[in-house]
């Protein structure tokens, strides 16, 4: 067999820094959604991403073991729009949940301005979310691709 592929490796140092990062972490995300309000630490969701990291680099490893390969080009492309994603989504959320309070300039025309930036922050969010989830459906048809092409001679 051919050597192990890099982009497992990718995969592993990729959850190793995440769950590093996590620890410097603090704060929460608030959420909500239909008349219930979720709190959720932002060190759970960084575990969450990494444990997500570590599980694409287990089934890359799975699927190498049983002598199948992945496209080079659909992992990286994956990788690369999965990282950029998060750390978008990451860095908006941040933005979102550490505004100031400052109430020396309170008025209406202030709030309304923050509430247009807040949309459109959220409108951003959405479309980055969107390309996230398509980018784990192209992770699912690098899978299938790997077990439909034949496998190469020795």
């Amino acid at each position: 067999m051919t050597e192990m592929p890099r982009i497992e490796l990718t995969y592993r140092l990729t959850a190793l820094i995440i769950l590093l990062t996590s620890f410097f972490i603090s704060g929460t995300l608030d959420i909500s959604m239909h008349n219930t309000y979720f709190v959720i630490a932002k060190v759970h969701i960084t575990i969450a991403i990494a444990i997500l990291y570590v599980l694409f680099s287990l089934i890359s490893w799975g699927i190498y073991k049983i002598g199948r390969s992945l496209s080079s080009m659909l992992n990286w492309l994956h990788y690369g729009l999965t990282t950029i994603c998060l750390i978008i989504i990451i860095a908006l959320t941040h933005k979102l949940t550490s505004q100031p309070a400052t109430y020396s300039d309170y008025s209406v025309f202030n709030e309304f301005e923050e509430y247009e930036s807040n949309m459109a922050i959220n409108e951003w969010l959405a479309i980055i979310l969107v390309i996230l989830i398509l980018s784990q459906v192209l992770f699912l048809i690098n899978i299938i691709r790997a077990f439909i092409v034949k496998r190469k001679s020795l």
